[in-house]
């Protein structure tokens, strides 16, 4: 496996791959109506285009969860490093979330013109109201999953990887088959009286398997598949989500693809095989800053876009040429201003969650 220091290349890669894709389906969502009313106003070129953006977007947060997975799942807690993992880890990364939310709240306020009183102010920094920013659902949800890691890794350790294949079968299958039998019968019938009984509570649900997946992903799980093989697959399941929206659309049903769709599951999880087994990244020192900043600029970019909403819609440009507007300033000024903050002394450690 090849490294530089401590960070391993190809993980380094796919966090910039999962960044870029995080922005890519926000700049999406700033020009595209992702609704039947919209798609039907442009042509097919358009919401090819829109519905491509999408899917590939959406890559991102389970490949930054498997990430997550691959790194922490795997290693030894005692009782002492669980108190440091608290610390080092999951303390800073609230810390971090706390202070970005508070700050969202404050931009929202002065910016936005959005009211912001005491007590919706507490309720966003308790978690218990949700912050009107679309990306901040992210940070509840792995800061739980941040305080149980030690347990589950202890739990993971030692277990044979052949025992792990019949319980995570049967969570996947609940977890993304459930939801792909639901979306079919809703585009073809409009309704959907299926109800699911099972509790996928151990499993993390959709985002829980995800991080295992990157635990057994790094077991070897998939070391027995040939490259091509994995490469078709991924190729084939990101056709079949494009070919689902679009049909979807077609029936007169909005079908907004999701991380608990069957295809993005398959395709992340491929695509994630195959990263695993680059050697040596070419101009790693490059990769490597982009990724050092990935985690920054996911809390920064969404601030852009909120800026350049009201400019870019304007702009008598076809739609496609304003996504990619939104994505590369978005990109661009959040990596700047990444950059910046880091220059100041202690502002990485805690409003960008950098590494010590």
């Amino acid at each position: 496996m090849s490294k530089s220091g401590l960070r391993v290349e190809w993980i380094d890669l796919l966090r910039v791959i999962a960044i870029f894709a995080v922005v890519l389906v926000h700049a999406t969502e700033t020009i595209y109506g992702f609704n039947v009313e919209f798609m039907e106003t442009i042509s097919m070129q358009s919401k090819v285009f829109a519905i491509t953006a999408l899917a590939a977007g959406r890559l991102g947060v389970p490949i930054f969860l498997m990430i997550t997975g691959y790194l922490l799942l795997d290693r030894e807690y005692d009782p002492e490093k669980i108190v440091r993992f608290w610390k080092n880890n999951w303390l800073r990364l609230l810390v971090c979330t706390e202070i970005w939310i508070a700050g969202y709240n404050l931009f929202l306020k002065f910016y936005a013109k959005q009211e912001l009183t005491a007590i919706g102010f507490i309720q966003d920094l308790l978690f218990v109201h949700k912050v009107n920013m679309g990306h901040v659902w992210y940070m509840p949800m792995i800061l739980g999953f941040y305080l149980l890691i030690p347990f589950v890794a202890r739990a993971l350790k030692g277990i044979d990887l052949q025992m792990l294949r019949f319980p995570l079968s049967f969570f996947i299958v609940y977890s993304f088959g459930y939801p792909f039998a639901v979306l079919l019968y809703n585009v073809l019938t409009g309704g959907s009286p299926l109800q699911l009984q099972m509790s996928l509570g151990f499993s993390g649900g959709t985002y829980g398997i995800y991080l295992i997946m990157g635990y057994v992903i790094k077991r070897g799980i998939l070391k027995n598949f040939k490259s091509l093989f994995l490469t078709m697959v991924s190729i084939v399941s990101f056709l079949a989500i494009i070919s689902l929206m679009l049909y979807s659309y077609h029936m007169g049903y909005a079908y907004n693809v999701w991380y608990n769709n069957l295809f993005i599951f398959i395709a992340t999880v491929t695509i994630f095989e195959l990263g695993s087994r680059i050697q040596h990244i070419y101009l790693y020192p490059i990769v490597k800053w982009f990724a050092k900043y990935s985690f920054g600029v996911y809390f920064i970019h969404y601030l852009i876009r909120f800026f350049l909403i009201s400019y870019v819609r304007k702009w008598a440009v076809l739609l496609p040429v304003k996504v990619m507007a939104v994505f590369f300033i978005s990109n661009f000024g959040a990596f700047v201003i990444a950059y910046w903050l880091d220059r100041i002394p202690k502002i990485g450690k805690w409003i960008l969650y950098l590494k010590e």
